[in-house]
């Protein structure tokens, strides 16, 4: 059975919504046609200075910025007053990427878009992110995962929340690594970044949770969230 992160996070917080499209949005929540686009450029940079061997700079996001965002300005009929204000709010984001740590030579760029599986009994957990660095300061094995987000978590709140531990836990090789989830979301004209750290002793502990909620998955198996389902009153017809 094909299962996701997305997965893993909707069964966590209410079996319902697993079988339920109305519920996902509300927790994932979706990019409009200017997010998408400066996470494409980014993403596209990170690519070529990835084969080149070389660093990302403000410039060099420009770039990127300009072969997507005017091609899908002009598809959609975006006025081109606008098209020239998110031209200039796009340069303020591509500035403040660059003074993170994580767009510096000390934390190269290893792949892009990378997609992984790992089978988890009758489950078979099917993750991608958008970047995988390597922090070349830890003298650890360690992996940098790095996601561009709908969602605004907090240091704690993306420590604990299910998606985002879900594709840590898939891209662990049980090579005794530390895996940092970075997480990127717009905010104005800035990022708001985020991360939590998994070590090899944590995820021992994530293994458990994770065949756990796979396994409640696989078999159909509804139960009552105590803090999640009071008031709720969407399993009306459901005897828990």
């Amino acid at each position: 059975m094909r299962i996701t992160p997305a997965d893993i996070l909707y069964y966590s917080y209410c079996p319902y919504l697993l079988h339920k499209d109305t519920g996902k949005t509300k927790l994932l929540g979706d990019l409009d046609l200017f997010n998408k686009c400066l996470f494409e450029s980014i993403i596209d940079t990170e690519r070529k200075c990835l084969l080149t061997d070389s660093d990302v700079t403000p410039r060099k996001l420009l770039r990127s910025w300009d072969t997507i965002w005017w091609p899908a300005a002009v598809e959609n009929e975006i006025p081109l007053k606008v098209v020239e204000e998110e031209c200039v709010r796009a340069s303020k984001f591509m500035s403040d990427y660059c003074n993170y740590e994580i767009s510096g030579f000390m934390y190269p760029t290893v792949g892009v878009k990378i997609t992984t599986q790992r089978e988890i009994e009758n489950c078979t957990l099917h993750s991608s992110v958008d970047m995988i660095k390597v922090d070349l300061n830890n003298r650890e094995k360690n992996a940098v995962i790095i996601d561009f987000a709908t969602r605004e978590l907090s240091e704690r709140e993306i420590a604990i929340d299910m998606y985002n531990i879900a594709k840590s836990y898939s891209f662990y090789s049980n090579k005794g690594e530390t895996i940092t989830y970075v997480h990127i979301k717009p905010k104005r004209d800035r990022f708001f970044i985020s991360s939590a750290i998994f070590r090899p002793s944590q995820m021992k502990e994530i293994d458990k949770v994770i065949k756990h909620l796979a396994y409640g998955i696989y078999n159909n198996i509804r139960y009552m969230n105590r803090w999640n389902c009071k008031e709720c009153g969407a399993c009306k017809t459901f005897k828990f």
